[in-house]
């Protein structure tokens, strides 16, 4: 019987721009191999964790992994770039490239650690990074498929894909950053004072309220389009998180499934 994901994959994909699919396809084939010849395995379960800018994700994280009560740390995709070219696009409110993003997202995911699985923040933001990961599935559902009943077959496990996203308004979402940014700047002047602490670092979006906007319009345009594709092919976990901690973190529960 056809896994009734992988159907709905191939229902998204017709839909899907050919130059885009095009790219998701060069770039899964470009990595596969390296995969598959050396026999490197991705976690089992991947759960996928994305959000408008100042929705919280990094404030419920924690939280999240209590939920799923596997994992100590989340892979954080933004913490991954360390080029100055992708800092300089992080600050000003842009994407990374596709591919950087892809290479680096995979050779953190290959790590042992991960093998029961993982949470991935900050992944997908575009319509390629999308687009790859229903390739994704479908590539690792096949070695499922191909395995199953021999030795190995304990090595090819069904992938579990599912999708997290924190949503808030694009008002709320600019106070929330410009909010980050002037806390971060009284840390400073304190540390400053008082010679003691650390010194943080702020985004340049958390202190100009322009750039705060336009980070918000990229995810908005470039983000959550191509993300709400994915509601129609794996499970999909839609958070508002306008209200109270508690509040959201109530949500996240329910909308996970699982009692506390």
């Amino acid at each position: 019987m056809p896994d009734v994901a992988q159907s709905k994959i191939e229902s998204c994909i017709s839909k899907t721009s050919n130059e885009e699919i095009n790219e998701a396809r060069q770039i899964i084939n470009h990595i596969w191999g390296n995969l598959t010849e050396n026999r490197l395995q991705l976690p089992k379960k991947l759960f996928w964790l994305n959000g408008a800018p100042g929705a919280g994700k990094g404030t419920h994280t924690d939280f999240i992994l209590k939920c799923l009560s596997l994992w100590d740390t989340p892979i954080v995709t933004s913490s991954l770039f360390e080029s100055p070219e992708a800092k300089l696009l992080m600050n000003s409110g842009q994407l990374v490239g596709d591919r950087e993003t892809i290479n680096l997202l995979l050779q953190q995911l290959i790590d042992p650690q991960f093998y029961k699985g993982a949470l991935v923040d900050g992944f997908p933001r575009s319509k390629v990074q999308v687009e790859f990961l229903k390739l994704l599935y479908q590539r690792l559902l096949d070695l499922h498929h191909t395995h199953q009943g021999s030795l190995e077959e304990s090595n090819y496990p069904h992938p579990e894909f599912s999708i997290i996203v924190f949503f808030v308004s694009e008002e709320e979402s600019v106070r929330r950053q410009l909010h980050r940014g002037r806390k971060i700047l009284d840390i400073n002047a304190e540390v400053k004072k008082s010679g003691q602490g650390t010194l943080q670092k702020a985004r340049d979006t958390d202190l100009c309220e322009e750039k705060a906007h336009h980070r918000y319009q990229t995810f908005e345009l470039t983000t959550y389009g191509p993300l709400k594709t994915l509601s129609k092919v794996f499970p999909y976990h839609f958070i508002d998180a306008h209200s109270s901690k508690k509040d959201v973190q109530d949500n996240i529960s329910k909308s996970l499934n699982i009692k506390l």
